[in-house]
């Protein structure tokens, strides 16, 4: 099969991906299993946010729609079955005492005030999420699938930075107890589970993008892949925190990649709202890799959202490099309408949403964008600036008021004095008269207000530069996609392919058989060939420079 002169990133279509897996014998006729596993929650009472358990539910509901009757969908959530209160939330119709609130803004002890607890309400566990548990499940479910099942795992919890300074990406997945799994060991789990097994990741934690990496064996894009078909989506990249976690009970507040991602894929929000205009090739499937492009496109985060196919060509292809003198590389820089004939219809649909928010104009988005991001700079250090000084003006004032407080009921010092609460239940009145009627009181309180609209402001801020850093990320993506063939042998393409068509998957039964991909049978995808290479490199070479082009995954 001959892919010269046809650009790369056109031709791998959905319709196209598909056809091609089916004539090599990738799809089978067998109806298969659709396996989950969801591991959710915090590593404790604090950190365990009551979002995460509703991720779950609408995680279920989704799956409820999506299939007939059951599905086989294992649950490890914070402590299990343990009937003490591990749950984090917080109700605005149970407003705290007035005493509390002002006391809790003298002393600067407000965050978290309003949190109360109660017992996780997710059933038919089938376990905590804990190391142990994970392990479990690994060698009593997982290595029995069979090749003609799939696995969907969804991480709904917490993460942590990578502490290794070389490998950015060996991030972490936080368990409950403050137990944690690397990408390292989470990858050579998954090398448990039988080859042939497709398996989707779908990651919403801090720093989930680390897990991308879940591809190569020990988690390490320095070392040659395996015969492991394994691709994912998540939240953010490997470095930068997720939005989303939250104790607020109200889930039309609710916005992280969850929301916007199962949204597409079922299409209607956790409120019952329809979403429409996410099924990019008109083809009337949602597939996964439409549903992340609807996310990029549209969630109203600080997420940098990206998917396996992203880190395999940041690891696999370039933007500069020795090629022959004919050869056209593209870049960032170079003219849109050039990267956008390397853009699937799902990427195109993302790149169009996101150059409509941001107003960029002109052939070069690279550098509209960093005049956006350079206007963005500047109002942001303005906002940091303007809250620096709010805080000032807001802590001399507190200080003032704390004294003259401390002055009165020197107990306060202390909020474990045994008499603080016999003064608070006797006294509560007077005090709340002493602090509102202080001169320095009004002022105070007007300080508060313009601090909490400022974060809103600084947050929106935040929000617009993390869309400029996704079309960045996604205009790489489209010049890797066009400079593959370049530098990556034709047993790599293959895999490339293999990936985007894995990652074009849908979920549910129907959508399962109609594009074909229920199971995963062959291992190999028709040579592509490519006039632009001499020499084809092995499979376990990186780049043609021995080194990985991974420094902005």
């Amino acid at each position: 099969m001959q892919f010269q002169g046809l650009n790369f990133g056109r031709f791998l279509s959905t319709r196209m991906i598909l056809l091609l897996l089916a004539s090599c014998g990738m799809a089978s006729a067998v109806e298969a299993k659709d396996c989950f596993l969801t591991i959710g929650g915090g590593y404790s009472p604090t950190g365990n946010q009551i979002s995460l358990e509703r991720n779950v539910e609408y995680f279920q509901r989704v799956l409820a729609e999506a299939y007939e009757g059951d599905v086989q969908h294992d649950i490890l959530f914070s402590d299990g079955s343990d009937p003490q209160r591990d749950l984090q939330y917080y109700d605005p119709q149970q407003p705290l005492p007035k005493i509390y609130e002002l006391l809790g803004q003298v002393f600067d002890t407000e965050s978290g005030q309003d949190y109360r607890y109660r017992n996780h309400q997710i059933g038919n566990l089938r376990g905590p999420s804990s190391v142990a548990e994970w392990d479990r499940w690994v060698s009593e479910v997982g290595s029995k699938l069979t090749a003609e099942d799939r696995l969907f795992i969804y991480a709904t919890a917490h993460g942590g930075k990578s502490t290794d300074k070389k490998r950015s990406g060996n991030t972490y997945l936080y368990l409950w107890n403050k137990e944690k799994i690397s990408v390292e060991q989470f990858a050579n789990s998954l090398r448990k589970l039988p080859e042939n097994v497709p398996v989707v990741l779908v990651m919403v934690q801090c720093y989930s993008g680390g897990f991308a990496n879940s591809m190569f064996p020990n988690g390490d894009p320095a070392q040659p892949l395996d015969n492991r078909d394994i691709v994912g989506f998540f939240a953010t990249i490997e470095t930068q925190p997720a939005a989303g976690c939250t104790a607020d009970i109200h889930e039309e507040n609710y916005h992280e990649y969850s929301s916007s991602f199962w949204a597409a894929i079922s299409g209607s929000t956790r409120t019952q709202e329809e979403v429409t205009n996410c099924d990019c090739n008109s083809d009337g499937q949602m597939s996964f890799s439409e549903a992340h492009s609807y996310t990029v496109a549209t969630s109203t985060t600080i997420d940098i959202p990206i998917s396996t196919s992203d880190v395999f060509l940041r690891t696999y292809s370039k933007t500069s490099g020795e090629v022959d003198d004919e050869v056209h590389l593209l870049t960032e820089s170079s003219p849109i309408e050039e990267l956008r004939q390397s853009a699937r219809p799902n990427q195109a649909f993302a790149l169009t949403e996101l150059g409509k928010h941001l107003e960029l104009t002109g052939d070069d988005w690279k550098a509209a964008i960093a005049e956006k991001k350079k206007s963005l700079e500047a109002i942001k250090k303005s906002l940091d600036s303007e809250d620096s000084s709010l805080k000032r003006q807001w802590s001399a004032k507190k200080s003032v008021i704390q004294k003259e407080l401390l002055t009165k009921w020197p107990e306060l010092n202390n909020r474990w004095h045994p008499l603080v609460p016999q003064i608070i239940a006797d006294q509560q009145n007077e005090m709340i008269e002493d602090i509102e009627s202080h001169p320095e009181f009004a002022a105070w309180q007007k300080l508060h207000s313009q601090r909490k609209e400022l974060s809103v402001k600084k947050l929106d801020n935040r929000k617009d530069l993390a869309k400029c850093e996704r079309v960045l990320y996604l205009l790489k993506t489209l010049a890797l996609t066009a400079n593959l063939r370049h530098f990556a042998s034709e047993e790599l393409q293959q895999r490339y392919a293999k990936i985007v068509a894995l990652e074009a998957m849908s979920l549910g039964t129907e959508g399962s058989k109609q594009h074909e991909m229920t199971t995963i049978t062959a291992r190999k995808l028709p040579p592509v060939e490519s006039t632009e290479m001499k020499e084809q490199a092995p499979l376990d070479s990186k780049q043609t420079d021995g080194q990985p082009a991974a420094d902005d995954r």
